[in-house]
């Protein structure tokens, strides 16, 4: 797919401008590739974060409500090991 130019207007002040002039555009565009993987991050983080906040509010209704619900306890019984055994295999 050919290129195609964008023509954007930035302040002197820009910190685009300290780079040399054969490097402008080439980090212009990491700059631009950059920010719209950021977006999409960003976005995939607030679906996580209004997933979390669904949740809180089923368990604040269900405190609430006096019903929460029990929380299992998933510990490992101490296994024993037996080094010299594994070491005969």
């Amino acid at each position: 797919m050919p290129d195609k130019r964008l023509v954007i207007r930035l302040p002197d002040t820009h910190p685009l401008w300290q780079y040399p002039k054969g490097a402008r555009s080439r980090r212009a565009r990491e700059a631009i590739d950059a920010a719209m993987q950021l977006a999409g991050i960003l976005a995939e983080i607030k679906g996580y974060i209004s997933d979390i906040n669904t949740r809180l509010d089923r368990l604040e209704k269900m405190i609430a409500n006096g019903n929460p619900r029990p929380v299992k306890e998933n510990r490992d019984k101490d296994i024993q090991f037996d080094i010299d055994a594994f070491l005969e295999i």
